[in-house]
């Protein structure tokens, strides 16, 4: 067999092939592009195994498709074990956690170097979700200061993402830091966090920060609640108001 798309067959020595034999990881040849000059991607691989694997989708090849279960993406399944790793620390699931997160960090050692996402890396992306996984993680296991640790080098890893529209990463590191600094109530902590994310002051630059973000919003609210700082808190609740309703 000669790889023409991959960049090599996969096996059980070069991590290809899972251990159980029941799963494969194939590598795309580098430099690949469509007529058009479009890169050729994972998600290509996966969409038309979607339309050969549907039954009604007419595709000729289907037989050959017939004992897959189920193609995938990497960097989208990343996603998927991200959320879900995040989701089952929170509800104290620790065990599923630490599945979702060592299939995080398998197919992240399967990314290739120079898969881009946006204007940089899906290493360096990926990079910031994994930060955000294991400072959960850390958190809900009880460990809070490493769980801070981790979810401020997030922050670190998301300012230095190149600049692109929309944004590599969706979720700001500073609005997940802030509500779990402000749960343990460190109040001052999390209002300086919340103020950068929302540009209150000029610690972040103008493209990283969430001027709307009504999560932040919400956490920076509470905090001056609970600071005593009724004015500021009424003066600011208006405004969080019609972003709660735009969200909804």
């Amino acid at each position: 067999m000669v790889p023409a798309l991959a960049a090599e067959i996969p096996t059980v020595e070069n991590g290809g092939v899972a251990a159980d034999r029941k799963s494969v990881t194939w590598k795309l040849r580098k430099g690949v592009t469509w007529s058009d000059g479009t890169p050729f991607t994972a998600a290509d691989v996966a969409c038309t195994a979607a339309y050969c694997m549907h039954s009604d989708g007419g595709c000729n090849a289907a037989p050959r498709f017939q004992d897959v279960a189920a193609v995938e993406a990497v960097t989208t399944t990343l996603m998927a074990h991200y959320a879900k790793g995040v989701a089952q620390a929170a509800l104290g699931n620790f065990e599923a956690a630490d599945r979702e997160r060592s299939r995080f960090d398998a197919g992240c050692a399967a990314l290739p170097e120079d898969r881009i996402y946006a204007n940089d890396t899906v290493l360096n992306v990926m990079a910031v979700a994994r930060a955000m996984l294991y400072g959960e993680m850390a958190y809900h296991r009880g460990d809070h200061e490493a769980g801070f640790a981790h979810l401020r080098e997030a922050v670190c890893l998301n300012d230095r993402l190149r600049y692109s529209e929309s944004w590599p990463w969706m979720r700001p590191p500073r609005h997940a830091l802030g509500a779990l600094v402000l749960e343990q109530g460190r109040l001052e902590e999390a209002e300086q966090v919340y103020r950068a994310d929302l540009g209150l002051d000029d610690t972040v630059r103008r493209c990283l920060q969430n001027r709307e973000n009504v999560w932040s919003l919400h956490g920076y609210h509470e905090c001056l609640q609970r600071m005593g700082r009724d004015r500021e808190a009424a003066a600011l609740a208006p405004g969080y108001t019609v972003f709660m309703c735009r969200q909804w």
